[in-house]
């Protein structure tokens, strides 16, 4: 007679209870929708990011204007007049130049502020 080997019995895996499966399902609901909100949020934000180099490129490479009257000044704003190229003329004022400490990605260092004064009359600071 042949000995006839028993496989021992796989072991039995407790079930989850119904609640650790809904805690799971919500959790993954959660962070399904989190995740949606934030690739949608870096969608928008590339197109963001998008127009705004494009516009950057467009003022910096324009040919300069001349700066607008003081009776426009209320009129300027971020959006219209943003890194816009002007074209000034007048005397350097060195005598008041002043050192601004300044930190960027290069590292720590200094920017200098001359003011100009222009023909009109009006003083500018230029960061040279």
């Amino acid at each position: 007679m042949a000995a006839v080997h028993e496989q021992p019995a796989a072991p039995a895996h407790p079930r989850r209870s119904a609640f650790a499966r809904r805690a799971l399902a919500v959790a993954a609901l959660l962070l399904f929708v989190l995740f949606a909100g934030l690739g949608t949020w870096q969608v928008f934000r590339l197109q963001w990011k998008l127009d705004l180099i494009e516009r950057v490129d467009a003022r910096v490479h324009a040919d300069p204007v001349a700066p607008p009257l003081a009776s426009q000044w209320p009129q300027v704003s971020r959006e219209s007049d943003e890194y816009r190229r002007i074209r000034l003329s007048g005397r350097y004022l060195y005598e008041l130049t002043t050192p601004v400490q300044a930190l960027s990605e290069l590292g720590a260092g200094f920017w200098l502020l001359t003011p100009l004064c222009t023909e009109e009359g009006h003083i500018v600071l230029i960061n040279r």
